[in-house]
């Protein structure tokens, strides 16, 4: 009756790790699409100023004092898809992120992203009022 309990015991502790195991997954996949989302943005905003870059799998924010990067690169050595993201400084700084950090990474490079997207368009449209003003003035 014992050996009978602990084989029931080991099985079910096998089918709960293998369920978290999958949630794990699924929210590291969920990860990667709002990276390519991400992605995405930052190649738009990337062809309108200098400030972003978006190339190969490394997306950067150009500051004064630097560039902060978030690099994604697939792990080979997993069996399914799964990704490492790195934030990475110009200083040479290198650090590896958690799914939670990466989501944290992922949320405020969006958010600035989103930001300087508002910013250009506004700027955008006063560059091209003042040019079409200097324009008909003469």
């Amino acid at each position: 009756m014992k050996k009978l309990f602990l084989l029931l015991l080991m099985v079910g502790a096998g089918f709960i790790s293998q369920a978290q195991d999958n949630g794990k997954d699924t929210d590291w996949s969920q990860l990667y699409e709002e990276q390519k989302e991400l992605y995405a943005l930052a190649s738009d905003i990337g062809e309108i100023t200098d400030k972003v870059t978006a190339q190969d799998n490394i997306i950067s924010f150009v500051l004064k004092s630097g560039t902060i990067s978030l690099e994604t690169k697939k792990d080979k050595s997993k069996a399914k898809d799964f990704y490492n993201y790195t934030l990475l400084t110009s200083a040479g700084k290198q650090i590896r992120l958690t799914k939670d950090t990466a989501s944290d990474v992922i949320d405020s490079f969006r958010s600035k992203l989103l930001i300087l997207k508002e910013q250009l368009k506004a700027n955008n449209g006063k560059e091209v009022d003042s040019i079409l003003s200097e324009l008909f003035s003469n």
